[in-house]
């Protein structure tokens, strides 16, 4: 939110700020859909290797089940950790099913966000150092004018992204 607002302060100290306020809720969150990450992933790599033996509509149908659950979980992730920032005295469980909500509520956002993410993705895996570098650049502008940008629309945030910015900054 700072970078697309050009904040010109010193960035260490605020993103140390930033890091002490978020990280206890950030990392129980990120780390219940690591979870949920972790065995949807399984799950493809389980049912590609069943296609590669004998292909079968069942193991394809379940991929693809399964990857689009994948897809709705990174996204859902995304949406639920922009939550946490913004409603810090909230429940984990409340995030996550608003997050889910969220990722339902802006279907075509979040496609276009999990295309943007696997294109950064492919991308960091060719030229691994300078767009290692860069791909962090574009993923925070994506989460901010693709995912975060449409909550000034619904009436319950009431710009609270703002008001957490410039709290950062003072």
């Amino acid at each position: 939110k700072l970078i697309y607002q050009k904040y010109e302060g010193p960035i260490l100290p605020l993103y140390i700020k930033a890091f002490k306020r978020f990280y206890k809720k950030g990392t129980s969150i990120f780390l219940i859909y690591s979870l949920v990450i972790f065995v949807l992933a399984f799950n493809i790599f389980f049912f590609i290797k069943q296609m590669e033996e004998v292909f079968t509509w069942l193991s394809f149908i379940s991929f693809m089940i399964m990857f689009i659950a994948f897809g709705i979980a990174v996204i859902s992730m995304f949406h639920t950790l922009l939550l946490s920032t913004c409603f810090p005295s909230s429940k984990n469980i409340d995030l996550i099913k608003s997050g889910i909500k969220l990722t339902f509520a802006f279907i075509l956002r979040g496609i276009l966000f999990g295309f943007l993410v696997l294109g950064l993705i492919a991308l960091t895996w060719l030229v691994p150092i300078i767009v290692f570098l860069i791909s962090f650049y574009f993923l925070a502008l994506a989460i901010e004018f693709i995912l975060f940008k449409p909550y000034s629309s619904v009436k319950i945030f009431n710009n609270v992204s703002d008001k957490i910015a410039d709290e950062l900054t003072l």
